[in-house]
């Protein structure tokens, strides 16, 4: 009897874990990011791309009370200024939720997030800093996550996609 109890837990514990497994309930990073650059002209856009769980979402850039909101933090900058804010490219979910009291937008599956910036009259340029995000899912959320950047190029007359290593 105790051999087929040990036999029955184990065979429950291993579909259990196949099951989490298959349907997305056990992993261990919902989110993945990878930071690159795209540069046209005098223009260079800093760009993080976000590939998000299934059941898992990532909140927009609304910004004040409510989530994590998706922010850009800035800490060095050289031959660089921002032009407008923090761009979100996806497919963007709005829902009214009762716990903030509020409507919020948040992206399921990926996401682009980019900031543009005008490149100064020296052509060559620097910035770091952290892209700042939350995510969720129906029975949790991560704690605010951030991806740091530290970049640099050069300003060319020609489009140009730079990868960053992070």
């Amino acid at each position: 009897m105790k051999h087929i109890a040990v036999l029955l837990i184990l065979i429950f514990s291993a579909l259990t874990f196949v099951s989490a497994q298959r349907f997305g309930m056990d992993e261990e990073k919902p989110v993945e990011t990878k930071c690159y650059t795209s540069t046209s002209g005098d223009y260079v856009d800093v760009c993080v791309q976000f590939n998000i769980a299934n059941s898992w979402h990532v909140y927009g850039t609304k910004g004040g009370d409510g989530p994590t909101w998706t922010t850009i933090n800035v800490e060095n900058i050289n031959n660089l200024t921002a032009e407008g804010d923090l761009q979100a490219d996806g497919e963007e979910h709005k829902v009214f939720d009762k716990m903030f009291g509020i409507e919020v937008s948040f992206f399921e599956n990926s996401a682009i997030f980019k900031q543009r910036y005008k490149i100064g009259q020296n052509s060559e340029w620097s910035i770091s800093g952290y892209l700042e995000y939350g995510a969720c899912n129906n029975e949790s959320c991560l704690p605010p996550t951030s991806v740091y950047l530290s970049l640099n190029g050069k300003a060319t007359h020609t489009d140009k996609l730079t990868e960053s290593t992070n």
